[in-house]
């Protein structure tokens, strides 16, 4: 609940109503000066920022003006009826200048307001040697509910553990040992499928809900780590298509230019992409061909040539403010071309959609808890043992992962060399450790200001990356599920975290 200290009234967030209330507060504050209460104290005018709107100079000068105006004797001077026409004169021109300021887009003026900085770093004092999430969540519900890590925890997730249970009837007992023959336990005993813990993890403001069985990793078409045929298949693939009279990104000359020219650097240059998401919609081709050649000095490369492009975009279109930057690994993962590439975007007016939803529910998180979203995220998965740090720059492995062994990286300055060295200490913990041979990646970082320049503040630069599966498997990755109900998830995301330690140290 909010409430408005003027007039004591309790507003219901979740209404969306907290500034139309502030403004509608605000004029009837001004007809009380005006007209009905001039015997009323005078008070000090709410900030011209109301409802996450910035008044203009006018608007300001007028409160100003009108909550100068003295108010003494318990009279006023002028008629009761010049006083209702000035006041619809005043409450007028406020409704005509009401506008968002200039120097930023729109969707800017509704940001969470404290600024986001990497916390002081915190053992994971609960779960020293937690190797399951099963077992995190077990020991979270089981901590009083006035432990500090059960309040923060509790702001901003929700868990719960189910048990699915089944028969398995003696005719389809064969069936059953054949279908999840790669269950490291064994088959001998049914009951791994008879009793299935499911554990669900909640974002109560991002709303992302992910579910956990591990079974479900071990259906048909299972691989951990590809055979050495299968590893061969994928390299071959990738050497024969490799060459200029091949490959349309490794002769360069066959590919489009941006309007303002193309950027080289020493592991990269780049493209225009000639079929297009966006207005301004490039490519950051890799010198390297195959997508699974990547080390730590050709990532923060990288960074360094998205971010000149998004500059040289900002100096043609001052409105193209929000970056982006993708890049999916491999047939498997969605890319037309084997090529190692990546694509980037800048939108005016607001991020793509799922960056826009965490960015307003940082919002609400703010909102509610006077926290910093980010900072509180952070602090919750190094409690549970599940980040890894490298400067102002963290990798998380996420609680509520849309798909297998999602990490997020986040950091307070994407200009910083960790922040490109640590997203690719994560990707090696996928390729080089666990054997991923696709991979979805996509970046946001924080927008840019009038001159271009990157305007850090309350929204940190953000990386997301999952396993896309193993390139020999036929099946898709999504389905309905993914496309319309939730998150399901097989690999637990303890698993990685050994690996994404000893990458990470590297950097």
């Amino acid at each position: 609940m909010f409430l408005c200290l003027p007039c004591h009234t309790k507003i219901d967030r979740k209404a969306n109503r907290v500034g139309r209330h502030q403004t509608e507060c605000f004029i009837r504050n001004i007809i009380f000066h005006f007209s009905i209460h001039p015997n009323i104290p005078n008070v000090k005018p709410p900030s011209p920022a109301v409802g996450g709107i910035t008044y203009s100079a006018t608007a300001q000068q007028l409160l100003r003006s009108a909550y100068s105006r003295p108010i003494g004797g318990g009279s006023i001077s002028m008629p009761r009826k010049l006083n209702i026409v000035l006041l619809l004169i005043v409450v007028l021109l406020l409704l005509v200048t009401l506008r968002p300021s200039s120097s930023v887009p729109t969707s800017m003026a509704k940001w969470a307001h404290l600024p986001f900085q990497v916390p002081k770093a915190a053992a994971a004092v609960v779960f020293p040697e937690v190797q399951s999430i099963y077992q995190a969540v077990a020991k979270v519900r089981s901590l009083p509910s006035d432990h500090a890590l059960t309040q923060r925890f509790s702001r901003m997730f929700e868990t719960r553990s189910k048990l699915g249970t089944l028969v398995v009837p003696p005719s389809f007992e064969a069936k059953a040992r054949e279908l999840f023959a790669a269950y490291p336990g064994g088959t001998k005993n049914l009951g791994f499928i008879t009793n299935q813990t499911i554990i669900t993890t909640y974002n109560r403001y991002t709303e992302e809900y992910t579910m956990f069985n591990e079974v479900r990793r071990y259906r048909p078409g299972y691989q951990e780590k590809l055979s050495p045929e299968s590893e061969h298949v994928i390299q071959q693939a990738i050497r024969d298509s490799e060459g200029a009279d091949k490959c349309d990104f490794c002769s360069v000359e066959r590919t489009a230019v941006d309007v303002f020219g193309r950027i080289e650097s020493k592991h990269c240059y780049t493209a225009s992409n000639v079929a297009k998401y966006e207005q301004w919609h490039g490519l950051i081709v890799s010198k390297a061909h195959s997508p699974l050649v990547f080390d730590k000095d050709m990532m923060q490369d990288y960074m360094e040539t998205a971010h000149e492009w998004y500059r040289r975009v900002n100096k043609l279109d001052p409105e193209a403010q929000f970056p982006h930057l993708m890049w999916d690994a491999g047939k498997r993962a969605a890319a037309s071309q084997i090529h190692q590439h990546l694509q980037m975007i800048i939108t005016q007016d607001r991020y793509l959609t799922r960056t826009e939803h965490t960015k307003a529910a940082s919002v609400r998180f703010e909102q509610d808890h006077s926290l910093n979203y980010w900072e509180e995220l952070i602090a919750i998965h190094e409690a549970l043992g599940l980040a890894v740090r490298a400067g102002p720059t963290v990798v998380l492995s996420y609680i509520t992962p849309i798909k297998e062994r999602e990490m997020i990286i986040v950091t307070e300055n994407s200009h910083h060399p960790s922040f490109g060295r640590a997203i690719a200490a994560a990707l090696h913990a996928l390729t080089d450790d666990i054997g991923c041979r696709a991979f979805s990646l996509a970046i946001s970082f924080a927008p840019l200001d009038n001159k271009g320049n990157t305007a850090f503040g309350p929204f940190p630069a953000m990386a997301r990356v999952v396993d896309r599966g193993s390139p020999m498997d036929t099946r898709s990755d999504v389905g309905a599920m993914e496309f319309y109900g939730a998150n399901n998830v097989g690999a637990d995301p303890y698993q990685i975290m050994p690996f994404l330690r000893k990458q990470v140290a590297q950097v």
